[in-house]
Order: structure tokens, then sequence, then C-alpha cells
């Protein structure tokens, strides 16, 4: 589907932009750059790289973004993201300890594809938060943001494999050669969930009642 954009998106001379995934890595290596080769054995892993070298095959000056993004979710999806975050805050149930990913505010991501685009970059770049984290961190920075208990912290203990589940092992991203040419810094995995508690808590302020039967 992806590689179909691409080609109309070649033929009529336009950019192209597609958004993958960092979970294509595992480790041990941390902070995958994006010419990385420590790639996850995964089915889905393999799947993105597929659809990657299409893309770049059908249009050559597309722009190819590996990512972790977080945010609310839409009506009428499936709950994930933060929503799913916050039920299981709710539920107290547990977060895993052993996967690392640096995710990055929908709205903050969106801030930095627009300036891609003004200035024309094309290729690969890796656009995440400044810091890496678990499950269990991420999980505490919302029960601190959004006024929840915060998880119990599980202990992971010395991982003696190499995980091979998709996005279950080391998945976070470098950003430096985009940071580079655009004179930006990144933001801290808590700088963007801080950003939407307040957004939520202006919300909620606006439109009383609206977030009382839902997450989000």
């Amino acid at each position: 589907m992806q590689s179909g954009w691409a080609d109309a998106a070649a033929k009529a001379g336009c950019r192209f932009t597609a958004l993958t995934s960092g979970a294509l890595f595992t480790g041990p290596w941390m902070f995958h750059t994006e010419d990385s080769h420590c790639y996850c054995d995964s089915p889905e892993a393999a799947n993105l790289r597929t659809m990657e070298e299409a893309i770049q095959s059908a249009c050559p000056a597309a722009t190819i973004i590996r990512t972790h993004v977080f945010g609310w979710t839409p009506d009428e999806l499936p709950a994930q993201s933060i929503d799913m975050v916050i039920d299981k805050l709710e539920a107290g149930e547990p977060f895993a300890g052993n996967s690392f990913a640096s995710p990055i505010l929908a709205e903050q991501l969106a801030e930095i594809l627009v300036r891609i685009d003004q200035v024309g970059l094309t290729g690969l770049y890796h656009i995440g938060s400044a810091e890496r984290c678990n499950p269990q961190q991420f999980a505490a920075h919302v029960a601190r943001e959004f006024g929840l208990d915060s998880p119990e912290v599980e202990p992971v203990g010395i991982i003696t494999y190499r995980p091979s589940d998709y996005g279950q092992g080391e998945t976070s991203l470098h950003c430096s050669k985009l940071r580079k040419l655009l004179g930006i810094g990144f933001p801290l995995v808590s700088d963007g969930i801080r950003l939407l508690a307040l957004k939520r808590e202006k919300q909620s302020l606006t439109y009383p009642g609206y977030f009382s039967s839902k997450a989000a």
C-alpha cells in the first residue's frame, strides 16, 4: 500500500513521507542510528524493512521516518497508547520492564515533520525522544502527570538472551543525524506526557464532564 502511494508520488513529482517504526530493531545496541543493522528477527520487523525498501525503490526522493509515537487513541478505535496505559494504571496492572524505546508525542513529531518538509529533506531519518525508557518507566511518568498511583516496579534481572519478538528488545532511536541537519533539540519523554496532561486539563475546564466517562 505504502509503495503504491510512493510510486504515485514519484510519477506526480510531489513529496512523499512514510512513517515506519523503530520496533524493527533489537538489542544489544542502544539508540540505533539510521545505518544500524541490528534488526529484530520477527515477521513484523521483516515486513517493515520490506516496506521501507519498496518505498525507496518506488520513490527514491521519499522521506522515511522511523519513530515511536504516543498520544490519545482516535475515537471508535480500540484503546491503545496513553489510553491503555491509564487503564492499566487504574486497574493496578503490571508493566513490562525489559524492552526500551524512545517514544515521542504525536504533536511533537508533527512539528518536526513540518520542519523536514520546509527544508525539503529526503531519505531515512529517526525521530524520537531524547531519552530511552521501558514500559514501567513510561507508566511512572504517566502516573505522575495524571495523578495516578505509580506502577509497582519489578526488577528485570540479568537478561541472558537477545529478545526476538517484535518490539520487545532495545528499539531506542538515535536522532543526531536529524538534530544536526535541522539545528533542533529533541524533547524528553516526560515533556510530551506533561504537555498531554496539561492539554487534557485545559480541555476538561473548557468542556466539563467530557472526560468523565473515558480515559481520554
